[in-house]
């Protein structure tokens, strides 16, 4: 009786998050979204009130397959995809290179909370702008000088790959520029803002009491 009520408290604002004083753009009951004023970071938060099309997440290999195939299609690839518990929330954090047109890639970092029957998707998206491909010349450069990198024609054999799947060559791969190890040297490249920025959120999130009711996604 009164099934009807249950859950009734559930809406986008059950997961709370630093916002850092960024003007809301776009507002309603299932996604909201917040941009920097140099308007190059965007900051959103969906919520899903169906179940997820998620793959089973007890198998990390088979969830950066799934994300892997859908970014290489659309000349898209994985910088980081790994599953861990926030406060006992299972949560899949990842982040993506997608090409911009017409020169530029955008990074996209996020965390992803999968319930039964409902989800929640945190996200930057950090767009290079200016003059871009600095970090990655002068990166090459280094690598050069410390005969880490083989030429090979317009590349270099080591240069670029999937983070997890040696013998994957599709999509827009990950480059050696673009290890965490690099991102204090350039902190205001598009890459280095969306994982500081994912990793604050991270460490700063607040969940609603009601979430801990919740049926998780078991699949």
């Amino acid at each position: 009786m009164f099934s009807f009520l249950k859950n009734k408290k559930i809406n986008i604002n059950s997961i709370s998050f630093p916002t850092f004083d960024w003007e809301v753009m776009k507002e309603d009951d299932y996604f909201k979204q917040w941009i920097n004023k140099e308007q190059t970071v965007a900051l959103s938060i969906n919520f899903f009130d169906s179940k997820p099309d998620l793959p089973y997440l007890n198998e990390i290999d088979v969830v950066r397959e799934f994300y892997r195939k859908e970014l290489s299609a659309h000349n898209g690839g994985l910088i980081e995809v790994n599953i861990k518990e926030i406060e006992d929330y299972k949560t899949i954090k990842t982040i993506f290179k997608i090409s911009q047109e017409p020169t530029g890639i955008s990074y996209l970092s996020s965390l992803t909370f999968p319930f039964k029957e409902y989800s929640f998707v945190i996200k930057i998206q950090s767009l290079e702008y200016g003059m871009t491909g600095t970090r990655e010349s002068e990166i090459i450069a280094s690598l050069l000088e410390n005969n880490e990198l083989t030429p090979n024609g317009d590349s270099y054999l080591e240069w670029a790959r999937d983070p997890y799947k040696n013998e994957f060559k599709e999509g827009l791969l990950m480059n050696l520029s673009e290890q965490e190890i690099y991102d204090s040297l350039y902190s205001n490249h598009a890459l280095s803002k969306a994982r500081k920025l994912i990793n604050t959120i991270e460490g700063k999130l607040v969940f609603d009491d009601e979430l801990k009711n919740l049926k998780r996604l078991k699949k």
